[in-house]
């Protein structure tokens, strides 16, 4: 599944980061959130940022 949210560009500017380092970090976060709420699994959480489960359990 894709998701899309609207940024205004006065402030996708102001926040100094590329698309796609911001992609990556609103992936983190949901990844943690959703992890830490206990709505996925760690292999879940693994698997929105298209990393080992290990590597993922190492990082939180």
């Amino acid at each position: 599944m894709n998701l899309a949210i609207n940024i205004p560009d006065n402030i996708f500017f102001g926040i100094n980061e590329t698309e796609q380092s911001l992609t990556q970090l609103l992936k983190e976060k949901l990844a943690l959130e959703l992890y830490k709420s206990h709505q996925i699994s760690l292999t879940q959480g693994a698997e929105i940022l298209s990393m080992d489960r290990l590597d993922l359990c190492g990082a939180i």
